[in-house]
């Protein structure tokens, strides 16, 4: 058997890739979008110098040096590689690392190690009741096998649902980040503000979900190794089957309670949940076909009724076009000024 456990080696593997990948992804976007950016900043300075030009800047030198330097500051750290890597990335993995330590039980400073420590548990009962089982074969021990095969299970889901959501977080926080310096580059710009705000909120949601995970994880393993060595002392005057169908009633509300954490951390932190894009998806779909999104009518939304009211189509625009006297009597009045404005009368 390897000298570490399984998730903690999966961990590992899965650790160094990401930073690879962090690494060479984030050199690349950051030398790829340099020419584009160079020119936004080139347009930016040309439209600024035409607003002066017009009057429209009251401090033409303070203004224009504060937005540069802001600018610059943003850029110099999207765009060089070595700068992101060291402030950025860094700063969001320390950060991360240091809130999963703190909630930790013990002197176990990594999760996944916590949970190689309830794999271990885990299988020393199931071998125990396994070979008793086995032993006491052809005559009986069969409660005792199925009692192993149920220990097993329950475990094994346990362990899947903590390690994989914690995997999955960590993946995705890796990703976002190394795409980040397109968006960073997009926070010195204000029409593309949006999507740096979007990106942090992402970056926020993944490090708060891990956080979660970690911390329940911490509580439910404690719980989870304090039942299995209870079991573990009392095996040979308990009731096995029906300590193993504890076990699994207790790995089953320990997964409810680790899956509702994504849509937790996502309403802290204003992202969507890891699992929440098909629930997304079927919720924009409803939208669209209760407002009519996919039906024939779709461009006449205010149609004009037998009690009165207003079109922004047909007659209504006709009608605005009239004098005031005719048409505007078939226009209501928080519609008139707008069909005016539009139609030059004003």
């Amino acid at each position: 058997m390897m000298a570490q456990g399984l998730w903690q080696f999966l961990s590992g593997s899965i650790d160094n890739a990401l930073s690879t990948f962090v690494t060479s992804v984030s050199s690349s976007i950051a030398s790829g979008i340099t020419p584009a950016v160079m020119a936004g900043v080139t347009i930016w300075i040309l439209m600024y110098g035409w607003t002066v030009m017009r009057g429209e800047v009251h401090e033409p030198v303070h203004q224009f040096a504060v937005r540069a330097f802001k600018m610059s500051a943003i850029l110099a750290v999207a765009l060089g590689s070595g700068a992101y890597q060291a402030n950025v990335v860094e700063f969001v993995n320390g950060l991360t690392t240091g809130l999963v330590q703190t909630v930790m039980p013990g002197t176990t400073s990594n999760v996944f190690s916590a949970i190689d420590q309830l794999d271990s548990k885990a299988f020393a009962l199931t071998q125990m009741l396994w070979e008793r089982g086995t032993n006491l074969m052809p005559w009986g021990g069969i409660a005792d096998l199925i009692s192993a095969l149920i220990v097993g299970v329950s475990a094994a889901l346990a362990e899947l649902v903590m390690a994989g959501l914690l995997l999955l977080a960590k993946v995705a926080l890796s990703f976002m980040l190394a795409v980040g310096p397109l968006f960073l580059a997009c926070l010195a710009f204000g029409p593309t503000k949006r999507f740096a705000e979007g990106w942090v909120s992402k970056i926020a949601n993944y490090s708060v979900l891990i956080f979660f995970l970690a911390a329940a994880a911490g509580i439910c393993l404690s719980i989870y190794e304090t039942f299995v060595n209870g079991l573990l002392a009392g095996s040979a005057t308990n009731n096995p089957l029906g300590d193993a169908f504890s076990l699994l009633a207790l790995a089953g509300a320990i997964n409810v309670l680790i899956i509702q954490l994504p849509s937790v951390a996502a309403g802290i932190s204003g992202g969507a949940a890891i699992s929440g894009a098909a629930a997304m998806a079927v919720g924009a779909f409803l939208g669209r076909l209760s407002s009519g999104g996919f039906g024939g009518e779709q461009n006449q939304p205010f149609l004009k009724t037998e009690n009165g009211g207003g079109s922004i189509s047909g007659d209504a625009g006709r009608g605005a076009g009239r004098p005031s006297g005719s048409g505007d009597g078939q226009i209501p009045a928080y519609q008139r000024a707008t069909h005016e404005r539009l139609l030059g009368r004003r």
